[in-house]
């Protein structure tokens, strides 16, 4: 077979709707209480432990206990709110969040995640106004200025992604104004490989379940648009899908997900020709979120670019409870891609 030039034209990412809990953010409004041996101390930092790993409900029932304490713990609202927002509750979340404020009126961080819910709603006027506040506002540090800011910009560039009240978003390609790229049916079945870092072992299995089960959502949603098989050699394949373990770059931020690229051949250049789903584990994950972003990843695979609408697997931040379900629109949108 005669080798041709490849061109990559698609790196799509998948992103944590909330800024991920590292040492440094926790340390900002949680600060470890080492010498606090008080009843509320020891809860805000099971709390915070609790929110660290995921554990999203436990931490939830943790700090309700701390408010029980003290009903004008500042960070055991806050860590309410954060718990309610991993959940998906996004009104709750909000609540707890506007509580923050009326006891620390100084503190900008429950305004910042007050803005993320509204965004999590689709309700981008109100997080615009917030985060406008935030930089207006002489007196505010400079560092939630610039996090305003960058939530200001990552508004405007969901318009790239269309009307999220329109039937369906754009394929690859389509986005930014050209056409869109999808796969010839002289690949069908797509060829389809799985791997997995060997050293994970306990999660073989687990994401070569959730690859299949990605591909199975897609098929049907596409009303059989396509066909597919899994091949074990990813040499023959057309879609490789990788579960691998990363050291993440703190000055980079800690909250991408998953990674997909694509290949189109230089005489057809409305075609893919090959995709590279990576999909990077942390220990702090838990199943559901894998599941999640496979899901998300493997749309990208396909041919999907980005949603502009929370409530979609393609949109950009991964956002619970959505994440992980296929909506109208991207049923509508993987139809369109394949038609």
């Amino acid at each position: 077979m005669a080798l041709v030039s490849m061109a990559t034209i698609l790196c799509c990412c998948w992103v944590s709707a909330a800024e991920r809990f590292d040492d440094g953010e926790l340390g900002e409004i949680f600060p470890l209480a080492k010498n606090d041996h008080t009843q509320l101390g020891r809860l805000l930092d099971t709390g915070r432990i609790a929110l660290h790993h995921s554990r999203n409900e436990e931490a939830e029932s943790i700090f309700k206990q701390a408010i029980e304490v003290d009903r004008h713990s500042v960070r055991a609202h806050y860590g309410l709110a954060y718990a309610y927002f991993e959940q998906g509750r996004f009104a709750k979340s909000q609540g707890e969040a506007l509580e923050c404020t009326f006891l620390d009126p100084r503190n900008n961080r429950p305004r910042l995640l007050m803005g993320r819910c509204f965004e999590a709603m689709g309700r981008f006027a109100d997080a615009s106004a917030i985060y406008r506040q935030i930089i207006n506002k002489q007196q505010n540090h400079a560092f939630d200025k610039r996090l305003a800011h960058d939530r200001l910009e990552t508004i405007e560039g969901l318009s790239e992604h269309g009307d999220p009240s329109a039937e369906r978003y754009g394929a690859i390609g389509e986005e930014y104004g050209g056409k869109k790229v999808n796969w010839d049916k002289s690949h069908f079945p797509l060829k389809v490989a799985i791997f997995c870092d060997p050293e994970m072992t306990d999660l073989i299995a687990p994401f070569k379940q959730d690859v299949t089960r990605a591909f199975e959502m897609w098929c049907k949603a596409s009303q059989g648009g396509f066909t597919y098989r899994f091949v074990t050699n990813q040499a023959h394949a057309d879609i490789v899908c990788k579960l691998i373990r990363i050291k993440r770059d703190k000055s980079e931020g800690n909250n991408i997900l998953g990674l997909t690229k694509g290949d189109r051949d230089d005489h057809k250049i409305n075609e893919f020709n090959f995709s590279r789903v990576e999909v990077f584990w942390d220990k702090t994950w838990n199943l559901a979120k894998l599941n999640d972003t496979v899901v998300h990843e493997v749309g990208h695979a396909l041919g999907l670019g980005h949603s502009s609408n929370p409530r979609d697997v393609m949109f950009p931040y991964s956002m619970p409870p959505y994440a992980g379900y296929i909506s109208a629109r991207d049923r509508n949108s993987i139809r369109f891609a394949f038609r």
